[in-house]
């Protein structure tokens, strides 16, 4: 076989194993898979046990739970109406002391906290107060 034959045949292998769908290859068992498509993923909500007191209320929900960009936010209400806070403002409750970490849209990170976070906790409730910053 003269080599020009033989070059020419290398190459058209070698073509079509590149145009051939890697999901397509199954060696010993081991099967490629191509990727799966990009997209927007919704996940369940959830939140978090409340935390109440003296008509204060914490609640926390977990932002794209279960992920690597799972993150929280915290909406505090006061008689049941929300409690509206300014970018790292302060309050003291009956809870303990929060801080406002800004809106959903204000977060660097998807894994960032938001809404209100509980910094110190009222003595006691430690257990409760998750998350909470350290």
């Amino acid at each position: 076989m003269n080599s020009f034959l033989k070059v020419f045949i290398a190459c058209f292998l070698a073509g079509f194993v590149m145009v051939t769908p890697a999901s397509a290859w199954d060696a010993n068992g081991f099967k490629l898979k191509t990727r799966p498509q990009a997209g927007s993923v919704e996940h369940e909500l959830q939140t978090l046990p409340p935390v109440e007191k003296d008509g204060w209320k914490l609640d926390t929900l977990v932002l794209q739970p279960g992920s690597r960009s799972q993150g929280y936010h915290g909406v505090l209400t006061r008689e049941g109406t929300e409690i509206q806070g300014q970018k790292g403002e302060e309050i003291e409750t009956p809870l303990g002391l929060l801080q406002y970490h800004g809106s959903m849209d204000e977060r660097p990170h998807l894994w960032s906290h938001s809404g209100w976070v509980m910094i110190t906790p009222e003595s006691g409730g430690e257990n409760n107060m998750l998350p909470m910053k350290k």
